[in-house]
């Protein structure tokens, strides 16, 4: 009975804890199929239309038409990581390597723990070192 009038009850200290624990696990996962979430209005933005037409686009394989659509994206919000990063992709899947470097860049400069990006990046150095090397260009995703 002391420890609860002095707050010092185990219960008391744990549950912001439980409640945070909480909030993580009923939170919406990141979405690594590169799906823009839509803004609360439900009506995308001019720059999220353009990031919609490059996931499309990315899907299909349609590497010109993806990269062209992203760079739309970041002229209008020049700070939108995810078509930063979806132009990097698309620019690697054409051989465009060192402006793909530029775009994974800024992407993580403006998100440092962007995964995806992390993880293209990473893509991008095995392409690097394959060119290096004279072998055939790195497979293409």
């Amino acid at each position: 009975m002391r420890l609860e009038m002095e707050g010092l009850n185990p219960l008391r200290r744990a549950t912001p804890i439980l409640l945070a624990g909480l909030l993580l696990l009923t939170a919406a996962p990141a979405r690594a199929d590169m799906t823009p979430t839509p803004p609360p209005s439900g009506i995308p933005t001019r720059s999220q239309q353009q990031y919609i037409q490059g996931v499309t686009a990315t899907r299909a394989k349609e590497w010109s038409v993806a990269a062209a659509a992203f760079a739309k994206a970041v002229e209008i919000k020049p700070t939108y990581a995810e078509a930063w990063n979806g132009l990097g992709h698309a620019l690697r899947n054409q051989g465009k390597y060192a402006e793909s470097l530029k775009a994974y860049n800024e992407a993580l400069r403006l998100r440092p723990d962007y995964s995806e990006a992390l993880e293209y990046l990473g893509e991008l150095g095995d392409a690097l070192r394959g060119a290096a090397k004279g072998e055939p260009s790195a497979q293409k995703t």
